[in-house]
């Protein structure tokens, strides 16, 4: 990640990496990093080449996920999935005026990439959830 886009993330914000050991990578799924991101102005970096998927729960404002060829609005209570060795872009959103707040993990494992394959074959998705339940997960993390 730049410079550039750590530039832009608000005091409050946490950004926590795991170091699993050769256990924990052997399972089905375990935690690379995890965070709590406040924006409150555009930044445009470009990820990828990382490791696993992001799960993003969008708690408050309104962000852009630049992925796959297409922008898709990131509205408050909801949730996507993002594979991390794609090329993608978050941001505040184009036009909003306020915090954007974002909860994110990014994680891997043997049964990830079957997973987000079945959930998006078709199409991108972008999920509503439901608010205390999934906030309450992500302090857990």
């Amino acid at each position: 990640m730049s410079h550039d886009y750590l530039s832009h993330i608000r005091s409050g914000s946490s950004w926590l990496i795991a170091h699993p050991d050769d256990m924990s990578r052997s399972l089905s799924f375990h935690t690379l990093e995890a965070g709590k991101f406040l924006l409150d102005t555009v930044c445009g970096d470009i990820h990828c080449g990382k490791d696993g998927y992001m799960l993003l729960y969008s708690h408050s404002g309104e962000g852009e996920l630049s992925y796959n060829g297409q922008n898709y609005r990131i509205p408050a209570l909801t949730i996507t999935l993002v594979d991390c060795s794609r090329p993608y872009r978050m941001r505040a959103a184009p036009g909003f005026s306020g915090v954007w707040t974002y909860y994110w993990m990014r994680f891997d494992g043997p049964g990830c990439g079957f997973v987000y394959e079945t959930l998006f074959s078709d199409e991108y998705v972008i999920f509503g959830a439901e608010p205390t339940r999934i906030k309450e997960e992500f302090d857990m993390i």
